[in-house]
This record gives C-alpha cells, sequence and structure tokens, in this order.
C-alpha cells in the first residue's frame, strides 16, 4: 500500500503549493514534503497539521496529512482527513481516490468502490484511480474488472509501475507467468526503487521453480525498505517452502520487529507456526492479525477454527466461526473463504465445496488446493486418516508450493508418516 500512496503523492505535490495563499501555509507544507522525503512521517503530520490551524480551508493539508496517517495505516484517521477534504471540495478526485484506497485496506470494499466510482467520474483521466478500483474489484473477487482498470490506468499513463505490478498479479494467478514477469520487470524498469514490484517478480520465479533467484528478489526488497514488513514476510514464505523453518521464523519476528501494528505479519509468522505445529503460538498469531486487521481476516478465522478443533475446542471454535461468518461485510463475488466456512461448519458438502472451487468467476488451481486441504483437515478431525492422507496429497499434487495450505498438507503428511 505505502508505494502505491507514494506514487500518488507525487503528483500530488506538483499542483498543491499553488493551493497555498499565505506563505508560512506555503513553508510549512513544503517543510512537510521535506520531512516526509526524510521519511519522518511524524514531522510531516505536525507540519500538515499546523497548516490547519492557520488554514482551516486547506484541502491539499487535509489531503497530504491523511496520506501521512495512511502510510502509518492509521485508516480511520486518514478517512477522516480525506471526508475533509472532500466536504471542502466535492469535485475534486484525489480526496475520493485516497479515501477509496484507506476503505478498500479497511475491508470496506463496497464504500472503496463507491468512492473510485466518484473518482473516475470526476476525472476519467485519473490513472491511480483505476489502480486503486482494480485492486477493490480484485479483492472482491472480479479479476476480469480488475484486469480491464489496470489495462485503462496502463492506457492512460504507461509510466507508473503501480499499474504493471498489480496487473502482474492477475497473470500470475492465470498462470501466464511470463506475461507477469513481463509486467513486473516494466515496473522495475519505470522505477528501480519499487518494491512491490521486486516482490511480486519473487512470487513469479517461485512459481517458475527459481528459488535463489526469488530470494535475491525479496533481500532487494528488504534492503529497499527494511522498516517494512512486506519484504520479510515474502522470505518467511520462501523459507517454508524450502522447509527453513526456523530462518522463516526469524523473518516473521522481523515483520512484526518494524511493523508491530501490522495485522498481516502475524499472519505470515502465525503460518510459520502452524507449519511448525506450535499450535499455541499460531492460534496467537492468527488471533492477533485478527485484532488489528479491518479485513482480511477471512483465512485466519478459518486457520483458528482448525487448530481449536484438533486441539479438542471444536464446540467453541464452530460457534466463533459462525459468529464471525454471520458479521461480515458484504461478501466478494464467489464468496470462497465463505465456501470453505461453509464447508468446515457442515451447511455445505464436500462436492459442493469442490464445485465452488472449480467455478467462476475466482476459480484457479489454487482453490483446488485449498479444497483439498481443508477437506483433508475434516476427514482428520473426524479421524479418518486414510482418507485425510489421499486428500492432503492430491492438496500437494496442485503444485501450489507458496500456497500454505500446500505446505500445511505437507505438514500433515509428513506427522502422518508419509
Amino acid at each position: 500500500m505505502k508505494q502505491f500512496a507514494i506514487a500518488f503523492f507525487c503528483g500530488l505535490l506538483a499542483t498543491a503549493s499553488a493551493m497555498a495563499a499565505l506563505q508560512p501555509v506555503d513553508q510549512l507544507l513544503q517543510q512537510g514534503e521535506a520531512a516526509y522525503k526524510q521519511g519522518d512521517i511524524d514531522s510531516a503530520i505536525a507540519d500538515f497539521t499546523k497548516v490547519i490551524a492557520l488554514d482551516p480551508k486547506n484541502t491539499a493539508a487535509y489531503l497530504r496529512r491523511g496520506l501521512m496517517k495512511q502510510l502509518k495505516r492509521d485508516r480511520d484517521g486518514a478517512i477522516v482527513d480525506y471526508s475533509r477534504a472532500i466536504a471542502l471540495n466535492p469535485k475534486d478526485s484525489n480526496g475520493y481516490s485516497l479515501r477509496g484506497l484507506a476503505k478498500r485496506f479497511k475491508g470496506d470494499l463496497d464504500g472503496a468502490l463507491f468512492d473510485l466510482n466518484q473518482a473516475i467520474l470526476l476525472n476519467p483521466k485519473i490513472a491511480l484511480a483505476y489502480d486503486y478500483r482494480g485492486l477493490t474489484r480484485y479483492a472482491k473477487g472480479d479479476p476480469d474488472g480488475a484486469m480491464a482498470d489496470f489495462n485503462k490506468a496502463i492506457e492512460i499513463d504507461s509510466k507508473t509501475p503501480d499499474s504493471y505490478c498489480a496487473r502482474a498479479r492477475i497473470f500470475r494467478s492465470r498462470g501466464d507467468l511470463d506475461a507477469a514477469m513481463a509486467d513486473c520487470n516494466q515496473a522495475i524498469d519505470l522505477n528501480i526503487n519499487y518494491v512491490p514490484a521486486f516482490i511480486e517478480r519473487g512470487y513469479v520465479k517461485t512459481d517458475k521453480g527459481d528459488l535463489d533467484a526469488a530470494m535475491a528478489d525479496y533481500n532487494t526488497a528488504i534492503l529497499l525498505s527494511p522498516k517494512e514488513a512486506s519484504g520479510y514476510m515474502a522470505s518467511a514464505d520462501l523459507k517454508r517452502i524450502r522447509g527453513d523453518l526456523d530462518s522463516a521464523l526469524a523473518d516473521g519476528n522481523q515483520a512484526i520487529a518494524v511493523e508491530p501494528n501490522y495485522g498481516p505479519a502475524y499472519k505470515s509468522r502465525g503460518n510459520t507456526h502452524a507449519m511448525m505445529r506450535n499450535w499455541t503460538a499460531a492460534l496467537a498469531d492468527y488471533r492477533r492479525c485478527c485484532d488489528l486487521s479491518a479485513g482480511g481476516q477471512d483465512y485466519p478465522h478459518l486457520y483458528i477454527y482448525l487448530i481449536r478443533a484438533r486441539t479438542g475446542d471444536t464446540e467453541a471454535a464452530t460457534q466463533d466461526l459462525s459468529s464471525y461468518m454471520k458479521s461480515r461485510k458484504t461478501p466478494p463475488l464467489g464468496d470462497w473463504p465463505a465456501r470453505i466456512a461453509g464447508f468446515l461448519l457442515g451447511s455445505i458438502t464436500e462436492s459442493d465445496l469442490f464445485a465452488a472451487a472449480g467455478s467462476p468467476p475466482t476459480s484457479s488451481q489454487g482453490q483446488t488446493c485449498e479444497a483439498w486441504y481443508f477437506a483433508g483437515m475434516k476427514k482428520l478431525l473426524a479421524g479418518d486418516k486414510e482418507n485425510a492422507t489421499t486428500y492432503f496429497e492430491k492438496c500437494v499434487a496442485t503444485e501450489k508450493k507458496d500456497y500454505i495450505e500446500f505446505q500445511l498438507a505437507q505438514s500433515e503428511l509428513k506427522a502422518l508418516g508419509k
């Protein structure tokens, strides 16, 4: 998210100075910009707050302060600032674009789509609004709509790396690794310091089986942005694939050390603990992820259910997962996680689960991998080790090595003596 925000920020700076009528305000804006460029986000927030005190109708200051808050993952605070900017200038697409991104990362996908549609209506030529809407559509399980948005963003501005990196994700999910690699390379050519492209290219290389080259990309991401969790999390993912769980755990610890309030970092470390069959630690990390993350809680809740069920807390686990599913906001298209939860809770059959895994719009070999794993776990929890073994073997046969379900299936087979 940080890299997307930075790209927008560069465009915002190009026009904002003209909006500052007062010299002290102009100086504070420049001072805040300088603090941001030096990585001092707190000082930048302080400077933009002073601007607002001097000029309460300065929309640029609200947008900038909101962006700084978003970089600190204070999405609620960012949304408040963006909303103020929108109230002051409802015809400015920038506020809607940024508020839409903040809502997307809070898990409010419908709210994000509303804002991003409004931004595009106000300014059909703002490429990043299409990027943000594409990310939202992808999160809602609409890869075709997302692809259309990323293509439109590239049509409008072919020099922004965000669009290529985001589009690469869709190509990778479809198995078109050459196209994904080309887009990652294009993003890096446009900005040699663009961290998400190195991470995405690492995932592509992992899928191609070039694990050493993938690790080199993750190491580059860490070198470029050592205070962000994403590079350490990607490195941990690869080390789990290689079976180097101690090193994966060290990366997970480092990810949390640099961003202690970033929920996905706890999910990543929880995955490593689960691979190590350290259920208590895994459970704590998945719960912490859910506490910190407004969105992205579906799979942690599924893993929490499985851990509690296997440790004898099935009744409470069932009640909690059922309550969570009922409390979710509008689900994404296809809603694959809800199918898994329904299967675990007994409301849909195994055949229904596998049928959903192969159904559009979100069908993929990855979903098939997940279906075999969760179905295998249900067999295992029922004491049917023979069929559980068969299901885990079929999960592993999908070769979706970057999926935690693939890795967990391997762990279960090892525990079963296979």
